[in-house]
């Protein structure tokens, strides 16, 4: 799966989150958050802490810091950055992310100070959790692409969060401990009485 191409154009925003990638239960997790329904967009989804570039970061490592900050409580200090992905754009073409994994060590989840007009809850997911081939599902869009999607918990990780997970595990593991295809099923013709043939 490749990221989704921004077709040359400067996007109108650019924005960073966070991969916080820690130990909970002796279990090597990744951390996500579920967006606060209070919130103008994509509120009730499941997300990583993050969000758009302020005129004030001087990078968009700097952004998605701030942001795990104010999200979280989370200090900049408590973070260790391992590195960056590459640009993963919106389906509106307006926005462009930069994904940042950072290791935290342990975490205690209890321990963390929410923003509660940005985040509901915080809740993590085991990585042999998410390379489980049981938890792993895709959905499959009409003009031709598939996206992941990962099952098994109170919150279904789905859209940008499932594509960057997705990233994320594919350069993290090594060579077959993650597996997943995403199978893409071209759609068949068929023709009824009396009608010209089209897609399904």
């Amino acid at each position: 799966m490749k990221p989704l191409r921004l077709d040359g154009r400067e996007p109108i925003k650019k924005a960073a989150v966070l991969v916080p990638l820690c130990i909970v239960n002796n279990d090597l997790s990744l951390l996500y958050t579920l967006r606060s329904s209070d919130l103008k967009s994509y509120r009730g989804q499941v997300s990583f802490p993050g969000g758009v570039q302020d005129t004030t970061d001087d990078s968009l490592e700097e952004t998605a810091l701030r942001e795990t900050f104010e999200e979280l409580g989370i200090q900049r200090t408590q973070i260790d950055v391992w590195g960056s992905g590459c640009f993963v754009g919106t389906r509106q073409k307006d926005m462009a992310v930069m994904p940042f994994i950072g290791y935290l060590g342990e975490v205690s989840v209890e321990g963390l100070i929410l923003n509660r007009k940005e985040v509901q809850c915080v809740f993590t997911m085991p990585l042999k959790h998410l390379i489980d081939p049981a938890n792993f599902r895709s959905t499959q869009f009409r003009n031709g692409y598939a996206l992941p999607v990962f099952i098994g918990s109170e919150h279904r990780i789905w859209g940008m969060t499932a594509i960057i997970t997705h990233f994320v595990l594919s350069a993290l593991l090594p060579s077959g401990a993650y597996v997943h295809k995403l199978r893409y099923i071209t759609p068949f013709k068929t023709t009824l009485p009396g009608t010209k043939k089209k897609k399904v």
